[in-house]
């Protein structure tokens, strides 16, 4: 008698945990989508711009919005600390810190991906993750 009343508790409080795991599985599902969805409209929108930028022979502009695309989407990588032993991310990491280094010298003009990629690249060169690959 017991033992089929722990099993009946057990069944019991099976059916909440199920229900709150689905719950939060599609919650995330949904929040996952609709940041893939906000990435590609910021990456259209900023590509488009560039490209317009290029064809009418603007090329500091056009330059800027690819450089706001580059450094948002590698502050979002660089950022994640699963892509730490990523090859092919740290394939680029030498040469971003190089063009960074070289491009974005004036602080004061800073765009906000520019902020932040400084930060994930400081912690790259004080780590001694950043490796000349050529």
């Amino acid at each position: 008698m017991k033992l089929k009343r722990v099993v009946g508790l057990f069944l019991i409080m099976m059916l909440p945990c199920s229900l709150f795991t689905l719950l939060g599985y599609q919650i995330g599902i949904h929040h996952t989508a609709i940041e893939a969805k906000d990435w590609q409209r910021t990456t259209f929108v900023l590509s488009f711009c560039a490209l317009e930028e290029l064809q009418a022979g603007n090329t500091p502009a056009a330059t800027d919005n690819m450089r706001q695309i580059c450094f948002a989407h590698a502050h979002k990588i660089y950022s994640d600390l699963s892509f730490v032993d990523d090859h092919f991310v740290m394939f680029c990491s030498f040469r971003l810190v190089k063009y960074f280094d070289t491009y974005c010298t004036n602080r004061t003009h800073w765009s906000r991906e520019e902020t932040l990629l400084n930060e994930d690249l400081n912690l790259l060169r004080h780590t001694n993750s950043v490796v000349d690959t050529h």
